[in-house]
């Protein structure tokens, strides 16, 4: 990924419940204005709280519907996005299966989708 000529490392942020993940995104949306994706509009009123409570300016907070909703595709493109509780997001894009690995790619190949893979390469 690359924005304005400089090249931008992903975080992956991991801890228990409380230990303070939420937390540092915030920062991390705030320094890179981007944002943070949340699995319910609960959840994004308490990052808004927290990050009000931390002083810090940020973009509205989005649930993982509005992310991947029909009315996302007509929206101009979006600013960055950080997920907060990806997990429950992929759990909830499996059917709410046991999710037991991720495999995240660094590099800037642009993503391939499930559809590409099955059509034949150059």
């Amino acid at each position: 990924m690359s924005q304005g000529g400089e090249k931008l490392v992903m975080d992956v942020i991991v801890g228990g419940r409380r230990s303070g993940k939420t937390t540092r995104l915030i920062r991390l949306a705030e320094s890179n204005r981007a944002v943070i994706i949340c699995p319910s509009e609960g959840h994004c009123n308490k990052v808004r709280d927290e990050a009000d409570r931390l002083g810090l300016k940020i973009p509205v907070p989005r649930t993982f519907n509005e992310l991947i909703g029909p009315s996302s595709m007509d929206r101009p493109p979006p600013l960055p996005v950080i997920i907060d509780n990806a997990d429950v997001l992929l759990r909830d894009l499996c059917g709410n299966k046991e999710l037991i690995g991720v495999a995240i790619c660094e590099d800037e190949s642009p993503p391939v989708s499930a559809h590409d893979e099955h059509q034949e390469r150059p």
